[in-house]
Parts: C-alpha cells; sequence; structure tokens
C-alpha cells in the first residue's frame, strides 16, 4: 500500500507487510527476510553523514589552497612521464585517504594535473585512467571511506580481512606505473595539439 511504500522509504520493508495484506509469509526459508528486511533513509544515515562531512572538509582544503601548494611542490621534482604518473597516483591516494570520499579523489588531482599532462605532451586520457586506476577501484580498501563502509556492513566482513582478496582493487595501481615508466599504452598529443596551455610546448 502507498502507507507501506512510505515506511519502507524511511525506515526499510519487512516481509510482515505481507502477512497484513493476509499473504502467508510463515513458509519463507530463513533467508529471504534476512536479504529483504533492510534498507530505508534511516540504514544509510551514516554513510549520508560520512559523505557530508567528506564534501566540507574537501571544501575547506580547496578554498585554503593546501592541496595546491602541495601538488606544486611536488610538480617541481618531476622530470619525466613515470614521475608524473607516480605523482598522480599519490595524490589521487592521499586525497581519498584525507577527504573519505573517492569522488573528490577523481576531480581534485584531475584539474591539478591537466596542464602537467598537456605540458609532457601527454594525452589527458592517461590522466583520467590514473586517478580511476588510484581512486575508485582503492576506496573500498579504506575502512573510513564511504564505498570502505559500504563494502564492510554488505559483506558482513571488515575491511582488513576483505583486502588481500581484493586483488583488482590494487593491482590497477602497479599497472599504472608500469605504464608511465615503460611508456607502454601512454597517449600523446599529436605535434602541435591545439589542446595544449598556451606557452607550454609539448615535449
Amino acid at each position: 500500500t502507498l502507507q507501506q511504500g512510505c515506511i519502507s522509504l524511511i525506515h526499510g520493508f519487512t516481509t510482515s507487510m505481507f502477512a497484513a495484506q493476509g499473504t502467508d509469509v510463515t513458509g519463507l526459508l530463513s533467508d529471504i527476510p534476512r536479504l529483504l528486511d533492510r534498507g530505508g533513509m534511516f540504514s544509510i544515515m551514516g554513510t549520508i553523514l560520512l559523505v557530508l562531512c567528506a564534501f566540507s572538509f574537501a571544501g575547506a582544503l580547496t578554498l585554503t589552497g593546501a592541496l595546491t601548494v602541495i601538488i606544486n611542490r611536488l610538480l617541481k621534482a618531476i622530470r619525466g612521464v613515470g614521475q608524473l604518473i607516480a605523482a598522480t597516483v599519490a595524490t589521487t591516494l592521499l586525497v581519498t585517504g584525507a577527504t573519505s570520499d573517492g569522488k573528490l579523489a577523481l576531480l581534485i588531482p584531475a584539474e591539478l594535473f591537466r596542464e602537467s599532462y598537456l605540458r609532457m605532451g601527454l594525452d589527458t586520457k592517461n590522466l583520467s585512467r590514473t586517478v580511476e586506476d588510484a581512486g575508485t577501484v582503492t576506496e573500498p580498501l579504506l575502512p573510513w571511506t564511504s564505498a570502505g563502509v559500504y563494502m564492510a556492513s554488505t559483506l558482513g566482513v571488515s575491511t582488513l580481512d576483505f583486502v588481500p582478496w581484493a586483488i583488482q582493487c590494487y593491482a590497477a595501481i602497479f599497472f599504472a606505473l608500469i605504464y608511465g615508466f615503460t611508456g607502454f599504452g601512454i597517449a600523446r598529443l599529436p605535434t602541435g595539439a591545439s589542446t595544449a596551455p598556451q606557452g607550454l610546448n609539448p615535449v
């Protein structure tokens, strides 16, 4: 009913709602209520609060320029493509851990490193791939991120217990570094590409 739908939206669904309509649910397997009796806004308020706090903290870091200072000092030591890829990976991991949110770890490093990739004559899809390799897939490995909380609560297994088995989550980082230092799979801009920032010549 409409009333039960509203209750499910806020507090979550329960199989007893079927019984209220005259449907016999006594013969259900015990695993079915365990899977279905959940949900609602209240059940995810902890994760929502974590995301809100993460965005607030990230906003403070961005407005104060703290991340920009760190990145600029890091960029001064970069001399090659491999070092640039490694710096991107390190920064993405740092932002993910500091802000507790992987979405910000995609946006902030991508914006900060974009001109550096163009300066070296690299296509920005290298940057996109690298922040994904170090951000999206590694977020579930950090217990204090929204993805980490979701994975642990859904699986019923603590983060440190499933990390050794989540090989795909951290293998991408090693491949990103291999690509960067070997040049394999690195896309470069055509000579004289108009996407390079003014005053910067692709190498």
